[in-house]
């Protein structure tokens, strides 16, 4: 069950009552991702997966980002968000992939790359983002709750510290399964 409501933006969100992963429609692929930055050393990453119409596992990628720091701005949480976003929609494009539905657990971040082209004050990542969705294809962005994004967030959980490339994932790893598992109980 989904609910509608008008924030003080005027934007509409619809809030997902989800609570589980659900597969894209024939022809899809769902992207889920996720940022964090860890609070006991100070470190920002992000990391998502990639499924197909029936559940299948396309690609995993995660991506250290370097220092996390909510009051220096150097990558905030909001940052390493976008990036995991941005990430996503570099590997789906790289796949060949042309219909996308992209979803986070931020809902800050997702309204943000929704207002894209709105004109309002935007970081970086939000331009790069906007490059991406210029492309020849289709793209949904859309919100979902922590526990239907946990795969993505175990895949923000295990980036490598010495690389700042993304590390692609052809097979799930073992971190990711039991959340992969778990998804899989959908109808």
């Amino acid at each position: 069950m989904d609910r509608e409501k008008t924030c003080t933006t005027g934007i509409m969100i619809r809030e997902s009552r989800l609570t589980r992963w659900l597969p894209p429609p024939v022809g899809w692929m769902k992207v889920n991702t996720d940022g964090a930055c860890h609070t006991e050393d100070g470190l920002a990453a992000c990391g998502g997966v990639i499924r197909n119409d029936i559940g299948a596992w396309q690609v995993g990628f995660s991506r250290f980002l370097g220092i996390c720091s909510v009051f220096e701005g150097i990558c905030s949480v909001f940052e390493s968000e976008l990036w995991g976003m941005y990430m996503g929609l570099i590997c789906s494009w790289e796949l060949g992939t042309r219909q996308v539905i992209l979803e986070s657990d931020s809902l800050e971040a997702v309204m943000a790359v929704q207002r894209i082209g709105s004109g309002i004050a935007r970081v970086t990542m939000l331009q790069y983002i906007e490059e991406l969705l210029k492309r020849d294809w289709v793209v949904r962005v859309q919100h979902v709750p922590r526990q239907v994004n946990r795969a993505a967030d175990c895949m923000a959980s295990i980036e490598g510290r010495n690389q700042l490339e993304c590390v692609k994932f052809i097979v799930p790893p073992d971190a990711v399964l039991g959340a992969l598992h778990n998804d899989a109980a959908y109808d």
